[in-house]
């Protein structure tokens, strides 16, 4: 299942309280690499080795990494090279492994560039299949002017036998950096991996003027199971009064897992430090035990750029 080791009710969601960040990142960049980004983590009672497991990106590509606890990382191998944001689900007996690849599209120039959706399969999370494509950008809001035809961090989700995978698109530049940023959160479905998935034809979540934690752009998401309906774990960004930008983790409900609202407030926060003191990147969180795990990318507000991965928890009751 794509869901955390236990399902939560939806009260239990709402009422998760994370502990503050630590005072420095869990994993940093390999040079030469200078940023490693969207974490993706299966936890003990996921894997098959009943290790902590996680996925991230480089400018080189996604790096698989290990530990015994969730918090002492090691960079075991380079999974794919020239791609990016993946997630990791179990599917079944086996492991899926979905990611964006950035390409260079024949009519478009520079920035205009085109990355589209790609599925892979292992019994391991070791040795993964070739991938198939799962997404191609083809609607209108698929596309921005001066970004080309994006999608980004995909998660499979299996329901009802079939799957539903669930992306980002579109883009928007951040301001101050100019940084590319997800716009629009969207939905597509399929009754097999080896095939292409159809999109609806409207997004999931779509940034609104009136929405104070996300006027400007929803990025990464990440959906889950509940024991009495669906969550979404979505990062927010807000162009603030002083036209700063605002990231933030939200939480989205929904009954369907289609259609999803935005709780008030936010989860988490990315502020107080150097390190996380600037705009989030992509999520994914766990439950182990009797807590759930959030981890998340953020990019310092150094003056060399450079990204890193943290980790916040919430305790859950007895």
């Amino acid at each position: 299942m794509t869901t955390p080791d236990r399902r939560l009710s939806l009260d239990q969601w709402r009422n998760l309280r994370f502990s503050p960040p630590a005072a420095a990142p869990l994993i940093e960049p390999t040079l030469p690499a200078t940023r490693v980004s969207h974490p993706a983590v299966l936890g003990p009672d996921q894997s098959p080795d009943r290790q902590w497991h996680l996925w991230a990106h480089s400018q080189l590509g996604i790096d698989h990494y290990t530990a015994p606890d969730g918090l002492r990382w090691q960079r075991r191998e380079l999974v794919a090279a020239g791609v990016e944001e993946a997630s990791v689900r179990r599917v079944g007996e086996g492991f899926v492994l979905a990611y964006a690849r950035p390409r260079l599209g024949a009519l478009d120039l520079g920035a205009q560039s085109r990355s589209d959706l790609a599925l892979r399969r292992s019994d391991n999370l070791l040795d993964w299949a070739p991938a198939s494509q799962a997404l191609v950008p083809g609607l209108p809001w698929h596309r921005e002017a001066g970004f080309g035809r994006r999608l980004g961090s995909p998660q499979l989700v299996p329901h009802g036998g079939r799957y539903r995978l669930v992306y980002t698109a579109g883009a928007v530049a951040a301001p101050g950096t100019g940084a590319r940023l997800a716009r629009y959160v969207g939905m597509a479905e399929g009754d097999d991996l080896g095939l292409s998935f159809v999109a609806h034809p409207q997004p999931m979540v779509q940034p609104t003027a009136e929405d104070t934690w996300a006027n400007l752009a929803v990025g990464p998401t990440r959906v889950f199971e509940a024991l009495d309906g669906w969550v979404a774990l979505s990062v927010a960004h807000a162009l603030t009064r002083e036209a700063t930008l605002a990231s933030a983790v939200r939480l989205l409900i929904s009954d369907d897992g289609v259609s999803f609202s935005p709780s008030p407030w936010p989860l988490f926060v990315a502020d107080g430090a150097p390190w996380r003191d600037g705009r989030l990147g992509g999520i994914d969180a766990v439950v182990v035990a009797d807590a759930l795990h959030l981890y998340f990318s953020v990019e310092g507000r150094a003056r060399l750029v450079r990204e890193t991965i943290g980790r916040v928890s919430a305790q859950l009751p007895g």
